[in-house]
């Protein structure tokens, strides 16, 4: 067995992520060696005690405890067998169980044995009665008179001198007792004095402490999930960690010299300094390389966690001692961490309450664990945010995109947190790359503001750019930076989807199974390279890691609707809504591929309000809903899309969408003077991109033309066509009025021709409601010049694009009056109306409906849409 005396005193907190120990594999200790040792029988009480029956609990002492004989058993701590190791924990951990396998061991051993006492709980001393060394406090331990009901230090040395002179055994003692609470010798600092006492030299025993005594050790959750910073050490260390010069042996100078560098950087700004005491060369543990070797694979991949400290007690034993005033003061600042009201609202946020406590001298004692805990809180909001988005989190990616106001106040977090930690704090470079990738984050958000302002777009990208690489300078590896800067590409004008990629390809080869990278990439391909195939082969690439993300299946579905799969893509949403029914992306993208690929105005209506149900901060849904309500209900779009321009959140290209959306209502309804007033507002403040404005200049001309205002109209559409390549679907609806413009000017040739080039543009994924009108009104013009069979072709198409829009059915009214059949038109023009068709005064002033308007079926028809 190795040779030990440990004695451990720690207590909870929440640790960071260490400095990676890259740790050279030692070869196995020879056959001869381990048989040599194989005479002696080694000896275990280990007493983990978290849970008390009397007095304040601990987190995770039980665990400690749990985890240290789990060591012993295992070849690295010496291969104890099972049933030489009596483990006491919680309530099995009364004070005559602890002291009957204190006795046992007395009995049992023998001269060259090895004997190990490890106790992880309270320690305290009540009274200052001289003589008066301290206990061990039980599972059924009073809150007051230990004497009699606790394991007193006496006794203690008492086994020791009889193991150890008598007996002659080796003893290791291993005690886990400077925990704070409010405990009977809390008045006089009990739990001090025992530590002190504890860190006495009894004979030639060899200790190691986990901090002084005038501090107390801590516990957190990082440690495999929650145990003692000290004891987690400690076990590293003894494990091979701390074998600085790798000879195999850990002696007393390199433990202590580990646990040294270790403990006190994770603890920070709380002190808790390990010391030794014995004679440094002392072997403590012999190196078992297979273990070793396991635990430095796991080193390379831990990493950072919460700093915070979550104890139970902690603090109540010191607090106890201030006045009320001071005590609700802590209550408060605890209060407002739980809440997250860390710098805001001003009066009543973490910081008052924080910047108040550490001005009070009296409880001086636990400023640092305040400090950690603060510091802590401010850290983890940013820290679970980042993790979200780094995990594929939906909801996350969500903020990121929709709500990027929640990350104004990070930097300011982050520099608070650096600023409590100290520029020595292991983290504080990490923090600091952090704060230059949110101060990026927040200038970039604003890009797509100043889209048209180039000087001022471009001097914000420049800024961005600058804090992203300051941030990449700290940590080189940081992928979600590469992709951060890469994100800058999309929002260039022309696109730069080069540079785009080559970001995102760092970000990918940074983190290959972090899908947002992927994601972008098959995005940006899609809409700036017009590569649909290349486009999924990024998507596919990203599906070998996790082929059931939600972020991914929903990029899916988007890419069925570039390549015009409409039930395809509906079908991954649906899927999508079963998978994460609180999500509104599913159904803002069935509201899509119902508006643009089927023309099913009414569903993607339904759809879309869903969606604005389930998160009505959502842009995305409330935009393809006012496209939809344009639609269905001019009246209500007008209203719906007036008030979401109210939004203060809205960027240029939304407030361009929903603007777009307001000209189609008011269009429907004849009321072109304020139609073209927020056209002629949108071109002002360069609301929307390329397509969107593209589209409201056609609608102009479409709102001259309707006024015979032909020359402007003419103007209008060209230039439309100007600002879009030939590919826009917005150059179908500005062909098609031309080709419509030329009919009304008596044209015909032109307005053929015209009406051609609007439907032989090769197909885009959003065509579909621009072509079905072309399809229309080239299929009236045909029913105007006597071509009936072509006509029909016209109105089919149109038919094929969408079943439940009104073109086919206006289209076939069309052809049956100018047959002469009325019962037969009137049923399509009903068919028509049903159909979400509103321009009434159109049907007044198409001549071949002349004969039906004299009916009384056509009159109440035209009543109903009153």
């Amino acid at each position: 067995m190795k040779y030990l005396i440990l004695l451990l005193l720690c207590i909870p907190v929440l640790g960071l992520s260490q400095e990676q120990k890259s740790v050279k594999p030692l070869p196995a200790l020879p056959d001869e060696a381990r048989s040599a040792q194989a005479g002696a029988t080694t000896r275990a009480v280990v007493v983990g005690i978290s849970d008390y029956q009397n007095i304040p609990d601990l987190n995770f002492a039980d665990r400690d405890a749990q985890a240290f004989a789990d060591w012993l058993k295992s070849p690295a701590g010496g291969s104890i067998p099972q049933e030489n190791i009596a483990l006491l924990t919680n309530e099995k951990a009364t004070n005559s169980k602890i002291l009957l396998a204190f006795y046992r061991i007395v009995e049992e051993s023998k001269e060259g044995d090895t004997a190990i006492i490890y106790f992880s709980g309270h320690g305290d001393i009540e009274s200052k009665i001289l003589g008066q060394t301290g206990f061990l406090l039980a599972y059924d331990s009073p809150n007051t008179n230990y004497i009699g009901s606790s394991i007193n230090l006496r006794d203690i040395q008492d086994f020791i001198s009889t193991l150890s002179i008598i007996n002659k055994v080796r003893v290791f003692i291993i005690t886990d007792a400077c925990h704070a609470g409010n405990l009977a010798g809390t008045t006089i600092n009990g739990t001090q004095a025992t530590a002190q006492a504890l860190a006495q030299q009894f004979a030639n025993e060899v200790k190691i402490v986990s901090c002084q005594p005038n501090e107390f050790s801590l516990e957190g959750e990082q440690w495999g999930g929650g145990r003692g910073v000290f004891s987690w050490h400690l076990v590293e260390g003894l494990t091979g960690l701390a074998d600085k010069n790798g000879d195999g042996v850990v002696n007393l100078f390199e433990i202590g010299r580990y646990l040294e560098d270790k403990v006190p950087a994770e603890t920070a700004p709380h002190p808790q300094m390990p010391m030794t005491v014995g004679e440094r060369q002392t072997q403590v543990s012999q190196v078992y390389a297979p273990a070793l070797a396991t635990l430095s694979a796991q080193k390379q991949v831990q990493s950072a966690s919460s700093l915070a400290i979550k104890s139970k007690g902690l603090t109540e034993g010191l607090l106890n001692l201030t006045d009320s005033a001071t005590q609700k003061l802590y209550a408060d600042f605890q209060r407002a961490l739980d809440s997250g009201y860390l710098l805001q609202p001003k009066g009543r946020c973490a910081l008052d309450y924080y910047t108040q406590l550490i001005e009070k001298q009296e409880i001086k004692s636990i400023h640092g664990l305040i400090k950690r805990n603060f510091a802590a809180a401010l850290i983890d909001e940013v820290q679970q945010a980042l993790n979200a988005l780094l995990d594929n989190d939906p909801y996350e990616a969500n903020n990121w995109k929709y709500n990027p106001q929640k990350y104004l106040e990070y930097p300011e977090y982050l520099q608070r947190a650096m600023d409590i930690l100290g520029e020595k704090h292991l983290i504080y470079n990490s923090l600091k790359a952090k704060k230059f990738y949110f101060e990026g984050y927040n200038l970039a958000k604003n890009l797509s503001v100043y889209q048209d302002q180039m000087v001022l777009r471009d001097s914000l990208k420049t800024a961005a750019k600058t804090k992203y690489l300051e941030s990449l300078s700290i940590e080189p590896n940081a992928a979600y930076v590469c992709y951060a800067i890469g994100s800058l590409y999309l929002l260039s004008t022309p696109y730069q989807p080069d540079s785009l990629l080559v970001w995102l390809q760092k970000a990918v080869d940074r983190s290959p199974s972090w899908l947002l990278p992927y994601l972008d990439a098959a995005e940006a391909i899609n809409f700036t390279l017009d590569d649909v195939p290349r486009s999924e082969a990024w998507l596919l690439q990203a599906k070998k890691w996790n082929p059931t993300s939600y972020l991914l299946l929903l990029r899916l579905a988007w890419l069925k609707q570039w390549q015009d799969k409409a039930d395809e893509a509906n079908t991954l949403c649906r899927e999508l809504i079963a998978m994460r029914p609180e999500l509104a992306d599913a159904w803002a993208t069935l509201s899509n591929t119902q508006y643009w690929l089927q023309n099913d105005y009414l569903a993607s209506e339904i759809s879309a309000r869903r969606a604005l149900e389930l998160q009505p901060n959502q842009d995305y849904a409330l935009l393809i809903f006012g496209n939809a309500v344009s639609k269905t209900n001019p009246a209500k779009a007008v209203i719906f899309c007036k008030q979401s321009l109210l939004k203060e959140s809205l960027n240029v290209y939304e407030k361009g969408c929903l603007i777009t959306s307001l000209v189609m209502a008011l269009i429907q309804l004849r009321q072109f003077e304020e139609a073209e007033k927020w056209i002629d507002l949108m071109e002002k403040e360069g609301y929307g991109y390329g397509f969107l404005r593209a589209t409201n200049q056609s609608d102009k001309g479409r709102i001259l033309l309707l006024q015979n205002r032909f020359k402007e109209a003419e103007e209008a559409l060209q230039k439309s066509l100007l600002m879009e390549n030939s590919r826009s679907a917005a150059n179908i609806q500005a062909y098609a009025l031309l080709g419509e413009m030329k009919n009304r000017q008596g044209q015909y040739s032109d307005a053929e021709a015209f009406y051609k080039k609007a439907l032989n543009k090769p197909f885009q994924w959003n065509d579909n409601p621009f072509k079905n009108e072309a399809h229309f009104l080239y299929g009236r013009f045909l029913v105007h010049q006597n071509r009936p069979a072509e006509a029909q072709i016209q109105f089919d198409n149109a038919l094929k694009i969408s079943p439940k829009t009104w073109h086919y059915p206006m289209g076939m009214a069309l052809l049956a009056a100018k047959n002469r059949r009325k019962k037969e038109a009137l049923d399509w023009l009903e068919k028509a109306l049903n159909s979400y068709f509103f321009d009434i005064t159109a049907i007044y002033e198409e001549p071949l409906f002349s004969k039906i308007r004299k009916t009384k079926r056509f009159k109440s028809l035209m009543l109903k849409q009153l």
